[in-house]
């Protein structure tokens, strides 16, 4: 186990928790079902994933890209990552981007941002990635009393295809 993973106590309320998957992970596990032969860039909180996605951050551009954002980072800082990541993923065909949106922060105030978090960051998304189908999984009455620490609600699954 981990040392202090949510996921791994989240597991614990389980019967079955060597064996249960929780559903934001095993939509990631889905979209990259396919990727057997596919160059997959890993970035950020993906460890888990690892176990069944077959990273390798050694090329210069890749197939697919896993980005789980899963820690405190300003916005302005999201945007320039999310461009550096796309640079390595010009060629990719399916991106998909999970983001803790409880722990994203503005240093200024943004007054055509927004108010909802989740379209707030679908819209970071969409101007970033607009080239892509996207679908977007994420909870819109979540307001922090059902936030599962398991991974991020926001889920963001772009393809070139029909997903």
């Amino acid at each position: 186990m981990i040392k202090n993973s949510w996921r791994e106590v989240q597991k614990t309320f389980f019967p079955n928790k060597d064996t249960v998957e929780f559903e934001q992970d095993v939509r990631i596990f889905d979209f990259f079902a396919d990727s057997k032969n596919k160059t997959i860039y890993g970035y950020g909180d993906i460890e888990y994933f690892s176990k069944k996605i077959n990273f390798s951050n050694n090329s210069q551009y890749y197939d697919r890209g896993l980005v789980v954002i899963n820690y405190e980072i300003e916005i302005t800082v999201l945007k320039q990552t999310l461009k550096e990541i796309k640079k390595k993923l010009i060629n990719a065909d399916k991106i998909a981007i999970c983001i803790n949106k409880f722990l994203l922060y503005s240093e200024k105030e943004n007054a055509s941002a927004n108010t909802n978090y989740d379209m707030a960051l679908k819209d970071i998304i969409v101007e970033e990635f607009a080239d892509y189908s996207l679908h977007h999984h994420f909870n819109l009455d979540t307001k922090g009393n059902v936030f599962n620490f398991v991974s991020p609600v926001t889920q963001f699954f772009l393809s070139y295809e029909n997903y």
